[in-house]
C-alpha cells in the first residue's frame, strides 16, 4: 500500500514503521522496537529544523530587526547579517551591528551580537532577551558611555525590546591606542536595568578590570596577580592595583601600587591621548631587587642591591611603543647592601695605572646614594656617595643610550696613612668598564 505522509504525520512515520513488519535478506522478518522508532522520529524532526535554520531567508527580515533595535535603543541601527545558532547556546546571531550613523563621533560597532530571547515574550508587544552577548567589542570610554545610553533607552516600557543580562566575550580595553585584549565578563545592571559597571577578567584570570560610567567619563580600576603586560614582556607584576578616570583625551591615574622585582612601587600619572601621546607623573619605590631589574633591562645581574627612591617623569612621542626611549626623569635613589659588577675601585687604587685597564671584579658596598637624571640620550648619576667599610667614594657616572660609560669616582681609603682621595676615571662599555688613575 502507498501511504501519504504530510504535516504532523511526519513525526508519526517512525512509529508506523515500528509497528509494521518487513522482510530482510533471506526472507527473515525484522521488527523495529517502539523506542527505535521514537529516536528516528526525533532525528527526523531535528534534521528538518536544521534545514529550516540553514535555508531560512533571514535577509528578508533584516529591516524589521533593524527597526526594532533602533526603536529600543534610540539610535539608528544597521545589521550586516543575521542567523540563528543552536549550539552551544540558542539565540539570534547578528553580525557587524552598528548603532548610530558612521559619521557620528559616538557610533559604535559590535562585530557579533547574540540575543537569547525569553520564549514567553516572543508573541508579546515587548520582547525580552534573557541575555545579550557582545563579542570582540572595543571598550573605550566613548563606547562605554554609548552603551550606557543604549541600555537606558532599552529600559523604557515603550521600548519594543529589553534585556535582562549583558555579557562580553573577547572584548578589548583601549585608550588612545593602548590596548588590553581577550577580556571576558558581564555588565552589572541596576534593578531598572541601567548600566552600573562592566566587570572583566582576562582569559588566564590574572587581570581583572572594572569600568564604571561617571558624569565626566569612565572610572577605571585594574587589579592583577602575576600579570605580564605582554606575552614576551620581561616585567611580571606580582600584584597590581590601579585606580583612575578617563575623561575626554586624558587618563588620570589617581593611584597605582604594584609589587614588582621583589619590591613595592607607588605613584600617580596622567596619560594624554590627544595629538602625540604623552604622559607625566611621579613614583616612589622601595626594596627593589636591582639584579632582577637589570635582567629586565637586558644588562643581566651585573649590579646587585636593594633600591629605594623617588622619580618624577614625563615623555612625549609619536606612539606609545616609542614612549620609553623618549622618557625624561629626575630624582634620587639609595641602594643598600649591593655591588657594582665589572668595577673594582679598590683594585684600581692599588694599581695606580695611567692607562685604561679592564679589571673586572666587583665593588661591594653597604650603601650607594645619589641623584639621577634620565634623558633620551643618556642616564646621569650624580652626587654619588659610596660607603664600603674603610673605603668611601664620591663622583658621577653617565651611561649613554648605547650603554657606554663616562665618569669619575674619587676613592678614599680610610685605613691608609694617606687619606687623600684617588681620582678614578671610568669609561668603556657597561659590560666591561675601563678604569684608570687620573691626575688629582
Amino acid at each position: 500500500r502507498d501511504y501519504k505522509v504530510t504535516g504532523v504525520q511526519t513525526c508519526a512515520l517512525p512509529i508506523y514503521l515500528a509497528k509494521r513488519k518487513f522482510r530482510g535478506r533471506g526472507g527473515q522478518r525484522l521488527h523495529l522496537h517502539w523506542s527505535m522508532g521514537l529516536m528516528l522520529g526525533l532525528l527526523l524532526v531535528a534534521a528538518m529544523l536544521a534545514l529550516v535554520v540553514l535555508f531560512f531567508p533571514y535577509a528578508r527580515y533584516l529591516p524589521e530587526v533593524e527597526e526594532a533595535l533602533a526603536q529600543s535603543t534610540g539610535r539608528s541601527a544597521k545589521v550586516g547579517a543575521m542567523s540563528v545558532s543552536v549550539y552551544p547556546k540558542p539565540g539570534l546571531l547578528l553580525d557587524n551591528v552598528r548603532f548610530g550613523d558612521q559619521a557620528d563621533s559616538d557610533a559604535i560597532l559590535i562585530p557579533a551580537l547574540r540575543l537569547q530571547p525569553v520564549i514567553g515574550t516572543l508573541l508579546s508587544p515587548r520582547i525580552v532577551f534573557r541575555e545579550a552577548e557582545l563579542r570582540s567589542i572595543n571598550l573605550s570610554a566613548r563606547t562605554v558611555a554609548t552603551l550606557s545610553r543604549i541600555l537606558q533607552s532599552a529600559a523604557r516600557q515603550s521600548a519594543t525590546a529589553g534585556v535582562l543580562q549583558v555579557s562580553v566575550v573577547k572584548a578589548e580595553l583601549s585608550f588612545a591606542g593602548l590596548r588590553i585584549g581577550e577580556m571576558n565578563g558581564d555588565f552589572e545592571l541596576s534593578g531598572e536595568r541601567l548600566l552600573e559597571a562592566i566587570s572583566l577578567r582576562s582569559a588566564d584570570g590574572k587581570l581583572s578590570a572594572q569600568l564604571r560610567p561617571t558624569a565626566s567619563g569612565v572610572a577605571v580600576q585594574l587589579e592583577g596577580l602575576g600579570w605580564r603586560p605582554a606575552q614576551d614582556s620581561p616585567y611580571v607584576f606580582d600584584s597590581l592595583e590601579l585606580k583612575g578616570e578617563i575623561s575626554g583625551p586624558d587618563f588620570v591615574i589617581n593611584s597605582v601600587e604594584s609589587r614588582v622585582f621583589d619590591g613595592l612601587v607607588r605613584g600617580t600619572a596622567v596619560l594624554r591621548g590627544s595629538g602625540h601621546p604623552a604622559m607625566a607623573g611621579e613614583i616612589s619605590f622601595e626594596r627593589i631587587n636591582v639584579a632582577k631589574l637589570g635582567e629586565a633591562w637586558g644588562v643581566g645581574r651585573q649590579f646587585e642591591g636593594e633600591a629605594a627612591g623617588k622619580l618624577k617623569f614625563s615623555a612625549s612621542s609619536d606612539s606609545w611603543s616609542a614612549m620609553l626611549p623618549a622618557l625624561q626623569a629626575t630624582g634620587g635613589f639609595t641602594i643598600h647592601r649591593g655591588s657594582l659588577g665589572g668595577i673594582d675601585l679598590p683594585e684600581a687604587v692599588r694599581r695606580v695605572s695611567a692607562t685604561p685597564l679592564t679589571l673586572g671584579g666587583r665593588t661591594r658596598f653597604e650603601e650607594l646614594s645619589g641623584a639621577i637624571s634620565v634623558t633620551p640620550g643618556a642616564s646621569r648619576f650624580s652626587r654619588l656617595v659610596l660607603n664600603a667599610g674603610l673605603m668611601q667614594s664620591s663622583g658621577q657616572i653617565e651611561v649613554s643610550h648605547d650603554r657606554q660609560l663616562r665618569g669619575r669616582m674619587d676613592v678614599q681609603m680610610r685605613g691608609r696613612a694617606d687619606h687623600t682621595a684617588m681620582p678614578i676615571v671610568i669609561s668603556g662599555p657597561l659590560k666591561s668598564p675601563l678604569t684608570q688613575t687620573a691626575g688629582r
